[in-house]
């Protein structure tokens, strides 16, 4: 499981391939995307939506994703 340093939360490229939906170097193709974007000094845009309009990812795969997210998260809290 991959999760950001000093948390428990899974990342959403992590969920997508736990999930089936993807395979990681299409995630990394995601993430150089959001890299580009940075440097070009546009707005900040989530990976899920990066992943959307690559056709990385459908709706209905975003939308679980999120909901996995979600669900993960409240479990940690609670």
């Amino acid at each position: 499981m991959i999760v950001k340093k000093g948390s428990k939360r899974e990342l959403f490229g992590a969920v997508a391939v736990r999930l089936g939906f993807t395979k990681r170097q299409k995630v990394n193709r995601a993430l150089k995307r959001q890299k580009e974007l940075r440097e070009k000094k546009q707005k900040h845009k989530l990976i899920g939506l990066i992943m959307l309009e690559l056709g990385i990812l459908d709706t209905a795969q975003l939308i679980r994703v999120l909901k996995e997210m979600e669900l993960k998260q409240h479990c940690i809290n609670n």
